[in-house]
């Protein structure tokens, strides 16, 4: 199911309430940006809000950053329940601390609009499979008008054989059911995971991910924990190596050290400093203790021995 057609929005409360960007801003902004959001979710283009023609002021000239923040206040104050001056200054606000931004007629979310990229690209690709499966059981379904028959005489014939014990069944087990709800449960935090992995790849990085990326990325997190991942595209940007060939380098060296999660990465970077401590010169200090003796020989004309190590 794509993003927008989901009927809650996820909202990664950790990271909410740690934004630096969105603290800086005030209460007053902070619950329009809430409102905002909500808008958000069901747009067409996920994460974006388009500024229609109708609120257009001087739509014929470059304008200003001001004059489209009152556009766009003016549009959103019949779907707010604000008024046009409290959503122009929330605005302003959010767009001046980086919460948002605003390119054309565009106003949008970053992270959202990467999550609803990400959501679409899953989307499209559970069609396809769910499409090949349904080809596939439509060429196997030659062999229902045989089996059928022989199912429920074997039921049948099963069930005279126990008749001292009798089971009644639903048609859907409840372990069954269980598990579906435990799967569904189960994607639902793998596809937050992944979104968060993407949108803080294409915020570091510098550019979006691509569907080779992300299928790549996806893959790491059977084996690793989407901190470990986060971290290594942390350390590619430290290093001013912004390049997936080199996060995936970073990624597939923890892999084989069995790497899994942030307490394992600790332990694999203490390790290798205690190889680089035990790999390099040793100073020697008996050497400037003879460096120091044959000073003073020369200072004062004597000779002075040094026991040998």
């Amino acid at each position: 199911m794509a993003r927008r057609d989901q009927p809650y929005l996820p909202l990664f409360v950790k990271d909410f309430l740690s934004d630096e960007k969105l603290n800086l801003c005030s209460a007053e902004s902070t619950g329009v940006y809430i409102r905002l959001m909500c808008i958000m979710h069901m747009s067409d283009e996920y994460g974006t809000i388009l500024l229609k023609q109708k609120y257009k002021q001087n739509s014929g000239f470059a304008r200003s950053l001001l004059e489209v923040c009152y556009d766009f206040a003016t549009q959103l104050s019949k779907q707010m329940p604000y008024s046009k001056d409290v959503i122009e200054r929330a605005l302003a606000e959010l767009l001046d601390e980086s919460v948002l931004k605003i390119e054309g007629d565009r106003l949008f979310q970053k992270r959202m609009v990467n999550d609803g990229k990400l959501s679409d690209s899953r989307a499209l690709s559970g069609s396809k499979g769910g499409a090949k499966k349904a080809e596939n059981a439509k060429s196997n379904n030659f062999a229902t008008p045989f089996a059928t028959p022989f199912a429920n005489d074997f039921a049948t014939a099963k069930s005279v054989a126990n008749s001292e014990i009798v089971i009644v069944v639903d048609n859907t087990p409840v372990n069954e059911s269980i598990n579906e709800n435990i799967g569904d449960v189960t994607t639902r935090a793998r596809d937050e995971k992944l979104a968060m992995v993407m949108s803080h790849y294409s915020e570091t990085i510098g550019s979006m991910p691509s569907p080779r990326i992300c299928a790549t990325i996806e893959g790491y997190l059977d084996h690793m924990d989407a901190d470990v991942i986060i971290n290594s595209i942390d350390i590619a940007a430290d290093e001013n190596k912004r390049a997936w060939s080199y996060v995936e380098g970073i990624l597939k060296s923890r892999k084989s050290s069995g790497v899994r999660n942030m307490a394992d990465v600790a332990r694999k970077d203490e390790e290798w400093r205690s190889r680089k401590s035990e790999a390099a010169p040793q100073k020697n200090i008996y050497a400037d203790l003879a460096e120091k003796a044959r000073e003073d020989e020369r200072k004062h004309g004597e000779v002075i021995e040094i026991d040998p190590i």
